[in-house]
């Protein structure tokens, strides 16, 4: 990627890096400045900011390498999966088949 990047070259790199990410692949992202675009870091980081905004619904930072000599790079990786909540476990007695919820509650009651 580089600074003067179009708003369509710009989506169609996000949904590669929204891809590979989702297939569980990692995406490094390189920003590249060429000749006195060096003197506009601002303008790069502000579109890393903006992709890294934009696919972190799937993907997270795993190192941000910073601006080494003419680029700056990024690696994402898939997110972790949420931890699965366990089930929640039915303390009460246990009904026989074919009991209703009913004939559940009274006997417990009783």
């Amino acid at each position: 990627m580089t600074l003067k990047i179009e708003e369509h070259d710009y989506q169609t790199k996000l949904r590669n890096a929204r891809k590979f990410i989702e297939r569980g692949d990692k995406v490094k992202l390189t920003m590249f400045f060429r000749g006195r675009e060096i003197t506009h870091a601002d303008i790069g980081r502000r579109i890393i900011h903006r992709f890294t905004e934009d696919i972190s619904d799937v993907a997270e930072v795993e190192r941000n390498g910073g601006l080494e000599g003419n680029a700056i790079h990024l690696y994402f990786t898939p997110q972790a999966a949420p931890a699965k909540k366990p089930a929640p476990r039915d303390e009460g007695i246990l009904k026989k088949e074919g009991e209703t919820d009913a004939e559940n509650q009274n006997k417990q009651s009783s």
